[in-house]
């Protein structure tokens, strides 16, 4: 979770530095603009005086895009205040299980709960487990049946190793009877620990992993079947 924060942070402060640099560089322009300017007026000559019309035109052009920098500011600003007001009521989700679209799965005191949905029937159906590494620790046998189903695992390996607390990753591979994929769509249970803000929006603490806010789709007080 760390170094998802500090991924937010550095991408706001660079977004802010590159917003400054904007301007920086709008008013340098600018002043340069004002030398040019005032420097071919007074080198002009009396009977033929310069057009007026391209200068005309390079200020119209200032002003757009110094007030594209403001709107961009304000914008930002709106952002950062809506985030904030999303953190504030987000704080309500710390110390209750929520379910949430993904296949990021957070191994909480030796379990993990998570639910997967069929869209047709399979002849065969796995859940494997796979560690930060990305290699599978543990592969689970799963219903085939079309619709929903909920699971949790253990926290053990094949050998039936308890594994350590931390961020996994679960992914459900379901065939027919002609070996062709049946597709279906993952959801990870977890008991939020935290609330945080970042470049993406607000993120709840599921343990070591992150899950977007947007991304919730239900509370739950318990979750399915031991595997």
């Amino acid at each position: 979770m760390d170094v998802q924060a500090t991924s937010g942070a550095e991408a706001q402060q660079a977004q802010q530095k590159n917003g400054l640099n904007g301007t920086q560089k709008l008013a340098d322009d600018f002043d340069a603009f004002l030398n040019l300017l005032v420097t071919q007026l007074k080198n002009q000559d009396p009977l033929e005086p310069m057009k007026s019309q391209e200068f005309t035109n390079q200020l119209v052009q200032f002003s757009g895009v110094e007030q594209q920098l403001a709107t961009n500011d304000k914008l930002d600003s709106l952002v950062d205040l809506q985030n904030g007001s999303r953190a504030g009521s987000a704080v309500n989700y710390i110390g209750r299980e929520i379910e949430a679209a993904g296949n990021q799965l957070s191994l909480q005191d030796g379990s993990a709960s998570f639910a997967y949905e069929l869209n047709d029937n399979a002849a065969g159906a796995v859940i494997q487990i796979a560690n930060g590494e990305g290699n599978v620790v543990r592969t689970l046998e799963a219903e085939t049946t079309a619709g929903r189903h909920e699971m949790t695992w253990d926290g053990t390996d094949e050998d039936g190793n308890a594994l350590p607390d931390g961020a996994y990753t679960m992914n459900l591979l379901a065939v027919d009877a002609e070996n062709k994929t049946v597709q279906g769509t993952t959801s990870v249970f977890g008991r939020v620990t935290g609330v945080e803000t970042s470049g993406d929006g607000v993120l709840l603490n599921i343990g070591d992993i992150g899950v977007d806010l947007n991304k919730v789709k239900a509370i739950h007080e318990t979750s399915g079947q031991s595997a």
